[in-house]
């Protein structure tokens, strides 16, 4: 999800995104991620990674991947966002916005996003300016204007290839190269490759793109992008297809992959464990289990460290019970050590997620005995929410609302600061589940109550999207107003921290797509004044063009009846 870009079909859920983001900060700050921060999913792809690729050394990519990814790419893909534009420097105050121009009658409206590259023009940081370039290219993709897209794309490149110092260079030429191919421009993308000085640099923008074809769908596509790679990330990209075809059920072909990566156990081992999940939705329980012993003894047999050893442990856990074997993925959990240090406590992640399964095969009395086993009162608040929205998403919201109190219980007596945040994830977790109940005078009394102008921030937006889809537009202005005022609460000018290296600071890329996201949603629902007005008062030239491009895209898509492109 995180690498897919701008994201316009859909903009990804304040759940998702919020965590994400959360995630993204915490990298940026130098600090380990606490369980729970991450989805389940992205968590899991972040470990497969890290085993397939020169496991040591990349861990340091995976994690600026983490921040530049979730955060640089997150600016355009946690929004689906389009903005408008006033022309502002650096040191320039701000000036007002001016309404996307109309086409002459029966033209029909013009595109709003020229007048954000007017703006974009302003920007005097030309890692800013290349940024910005690219959200604008996927806004007018977004809005089906591929051709300005490609354009614009173009106009990135060639700032983007001047750009002083390997790290951000490679950095901008990866995300241009990744947005061209989500374009459908295979050759113009894998082009980019030849701009890089190293070999292993080129053959990581190759192994990124093969990856990106093969969760699109695009296996003969992807495979083709891995033969051009000359080292063993050519592995990872094979092993990416091989995953892609168990996803979409082709177990023999999945199967032969797995087979051909023999000379690399730990990218055989990634195959074996999507192939496992494949083999029990088909309904051969004997085979999933077989897949995963093998996926299993294989990463026993190469990972010489204990920590990554007991981490690919505890996923093999998960998936025994995604194919059905509770009892020996519980077995498989007590046999692992709680580390407490590595930031991935192996055992209670896999208790959480053996909860959570169990929940959703309808053994609620077993999930929760599950979670008593972990002994950390944080994990265990965290597991139950995600237990608790497993319940709702098999219709108990009674059992979810005693699970969510639960957990509020066990977090109100947790001592230090990292109880407020705790307190909040539950709540907004609460508020997803009622704004999907359709109970959104409860989502805002939730929201209300939360400490986080972060947290409630995305609870708003989704209480607004709710508004708006149930034709309450005067409802969803009001609650968008109160989205802008929690965005001003995220925080400007950290710096950041620990070796993770962003193109832009991260605490820009975070609030920037949280500006950009609100800006939408509000121009959308016909606030267009107000977010401009909102836009102008913006003290970051950065943040006030993407509040513009956020207005931008809120005119397209309304120019559009609501119905986005799809990609």
């Amino acid at each position: 999800v995180v690498l897919t870009g701008g994201a316009v079909a859909a903009a990804v859920p304040g759940r998702l995104a919020a965590p994400m983001l959360k995630a993204a900060a915490v990298v940026a700050g130098g600090n380990v991620v606490p369980a729970g921060v991450i989805p389940a999913e992205v968590e899991t792809l972040s470990r497969r990674v890290v085993g397939a690729m020169f496991v040591a050394k990349v861990k340091t990519a995976v994690a600026v991947l983490f921040a530049a990814g979730l955060a640089v790419v997150g600016v355009g893909s946690l929004s689906y966002l389009r903005g408008q534009p006033a022309k502002a420097g650096a040191g320039d105050p701000p000036k007002a916005a001016q309404p996307p121009a109309e086409g002459p009658t029966g033209a029909g409206p013009r595109s709003p996003y020229p007048a954000v590259l007017d703006a974009v023009k302003g920007i005097e940081n030309k890692t800013e300016r290349v940024v910005l370039l690219i959200r604008v290219a996927q806004g007018q993709a977004g809005a089906g204007d591929t051709d300005s897209a490609r354009e614009t794309l173009r106009q990135s490149l060639a700032l983007a290839d001047a750009l002083e110092g390997d790290t951000p260079r490679g950095m901008a030429l990866r995300e241009i190269a990744t947005t061209r191919l989500r374009l459908g421009d295979v050759e113009e993308a894998t082009a980019i490759a030849g701009k890089f000085h190293g070999e292993s640099h080129r053959n990581h923008l190759l192994f990124l793109l093969a990856a990106q074809q093969a969760e699109a769908g695009d296996i003969l596509g992807a495979r083709k992008t891995a033969a051009a790679i000359t080292d063993d990330q050519k592995d990872g990209a094979i092993e990416a297809a091989g995953r892609a075809e168990a996803r979409a059920g082709d177990v023999e072909a999945s199967r032969e992959t797995a087979d051909a990566l023999k000379h690399q156990p730990l990218s055989r081992a990634g195959v074996l464990e999507e192939l496992a999940l494949a083999q029990a939705r088909k309904g051969d329980r004997a085979a999933a289990a077989a897949s995963l012993r093998e996926a299993l003894r294989l990463n026993d047999a190469t990972l010489a460290d204990a920590k990554n050893r007991n981490g690919a442990r505890a996923e093999n856990a998960v998936r025994q019970a995604r194919i059905g074997d509770v009892a020996g993925a519980l077995r498989a959990a007590a046999a692992l050590d709680f580390d407490t240090e590595s930031g991935y406590p192996d055992r209670a992640y896999a208790l959480r997620h053996i909860a959570v399964e169990q929940a959703k095969q309808g053994d609620t009395p077993g999930s929760l005995k599950t979670l008593r086993d972990i002994p950390d009162d944080a994990d265990r608040a965290r597991a139950l929410v995600g237990l608790a929205e497993a319940q709702a998403g098999g219709n108990d919201r009674a059992g979810a609302e005693k699970t969510f109190a639960a957990a509020r219980d066990i977090a109100v007596s947790l001592p230090g600061a990292g109880k407020a945040d705790i307190l909040d994830d539950i709540a907004a977790a609460r508020a997803g589940v009622q704004v999907k109940a359709g109970d959104v005078t409860g989502a805002l009394e939730t929201a209300r109550g939360m400490e986080s102008d972060r947290s409630r921030c995305w609870v708003l937006l989704d209480v607004a999207r709710a508004q708006a889809n149930a034709g309450n537009l005067r409802a969803a202005r009001v609650t968008l107003g109160q989205a802008m005022k929690a965005a001003d609460g995220f925080p400007e000018g950290e710096e950041n921290q620990g070796s993770v290296t962003t193109l832009v600071p991260a605490w820009a890329l975070i609030k920037g797509s949280v500006v950009r996201q609100v800006a939408s949603r509000v121009s959308e629902a016909g606030g267009g004044e107000d977010a401009r007005a909102w836009a102008a008062g913006q003290r970051s030239p950065f943040i006030k063009v993407m509040a513009l491009l956020g207005i931008a895209d809120g005119v397209s898509a309304r120019d559009a009846g609501g119905k986005k492109p799809t990609r």
